[in-house]
């Protein structure tokens, strides 16, 4: 049997990771990084890690197991009792709306232009509509302006 009858299984070249080197510049930044890692991880109760942990968890090589270091919550013994429940005793009547006048809730009065102010409408630009006023120049404005 030949090799090219065979699976990619058989497969002859190496073509998993390979590792990375790890420069000094990488190193320091690394170790920086780990540093303000594990400020974090202590000021959120969280695991801290080793740097080697840390190292491979930032090439992928592994995990890093992230665990709180406390409980992070109390179960309830008691029921709770919530506060906005108002007192079963305390009572508030509701306002007789029978009695009160029919101007509070009356229809407002129908609004007429009078055309005293508005002497029409001008279109400006392309579909612009724009009010003209009486008394102005602006309608001669409009009507001098190119399009």
């Amino acid at each position: 049997m030949t090799m090219h009858m065979m699976g990619h299984a058989y497969d002859t070249v190496y073509r998993g990771r390979r590792k990375v080197k790890i420069t000094k510049s990488d190193q320091a930044r690394l170790e920086r990084e780990w540093r303000d890692y594990n400020k974090f991880a202590g000021q959120n109760h969280l695991q801290k890690v080793t740097f080697d942990e840390y190292v491979d968890k930032a090439f992928g090589r592994g995990k890093v197991s992230v665990k709180p270091t406390h409980q992070t919550f109390k179960p309830i013994t008691q029921p709770r009792i919530s506060s906005y429940r108002r007192d079963e005793g305390q009572q508030y009547p509701s306002a007789d709306s029978h009695q009160q006048s029919a101007e509070a809730t009356a229809k407002p009065e129908a609004k007429e232009y009078t055309g005293d102010l508005i002497a029409g409408i001008a279109t400006l630009h392309k579909s612009n509509a724009v009010p003209v006023m009486k008394g102005t120049q602006e309608a001669k404005d409009i009507a001098r302006m190119r399009r």
